[in-house]
């Protein structure tokens, strides 16, 4: 019983912010047209996948006896993929259009996130 609820309150924080992501990227127009717009919703990209990095990172650490290497490679794989998946999920959103330029800002969040998680690490161990 012990081990299902640190399963559940590992994966829980993932689940949500997937559903945080996936419900912004639902709302046709998110209503930011000013002069920042641009990279305030580009900026929030970044932020977006370097949250989930990390809450991936987390998940994964916890319930999987990984190394270092594969919990990296998986978290930043998860986060890639879910990037992808939440892009073509745009095409279906009204006034809302796949971008790659989108996915290529993602992989800037994810590769921040793990470089940080590593730097962070690796400073632990000596």
């Amino acid at each position: 019983m012990k081990k299902l609820k640190t399963h559940i309150n590992s994966w829980m924080p993932v689940f949500l912010w997937m559903g945080i992501i996936y419900l912004l990227s639902a709302t046709p127009n998110l209503g930011i047209n000013y002069k920042w717009g641009f990279f305030l919703r580009k900026l929030a990209h970044i932020i977006e996948y370097f949250i989930l990095v990390i809450l991936l990172w987390r998940a994964l650490k916890i319930t999987f006896s990984w190394d270092k290497i594969k919990t990296y490679l998986w978290s930043g794989t998860l986060s890639l993929f879910f990037a992808v998946s939440d892009e073509l999920h745009q095409h279906y959103v009204a006034t809302r259009c796949p971008s790659v330029t989108d996915v290529l800002i993602d992989t800037t969040g994810i590769m921040l996130a793990l470089i940080i998680i590593h730097t962070l690490f690796k400073t632990k161990e000596n």
